[in-house]
């Protein structure tokens, strides 16, 4: 694992939080692949990137703000393949 993939790693886990407090959510583009499998819940799953952007825009909409916060992250990349943990906490 090199630092520079741990870094770009964290950047994008960053990323997702600034993306959905900014409702940025053209950031989500560099966050998740078109092809996006996110299962947040049994009833919060996503497989596309578009559904999710438009999803979450509808979602966030009502309120003035959210924040997020990601700590504690934990990357191991072997390989082509990387696997990461984060806590995240969000209001």
């Amino acid at each position: 694992m090199s630092l520079q993939d741990e870094l770009d790693i964290n950047r994008v886990v960053n990323l997702y939080g600034f993306a959905v407090d900014t409702q940025a959510w053209d950031l989500l583009d560099q966050v998740f692949t078109e092809d996006v499998d996110a299962d947040y819940s049994e009833t919060s799953h996503w497989r596309d990137l578009a559904t999710l952007k438009s999803d979450f825009a509808a979602y966030h909409d009502p309120f003035d703000g959210t924040q997020h916060t990601m700590m504690s992250p934990l990357v191991n990349v072997g390989g082509d393949t990387a696997n990461a943990m984060t806590y995240a906490t969000w209001r």
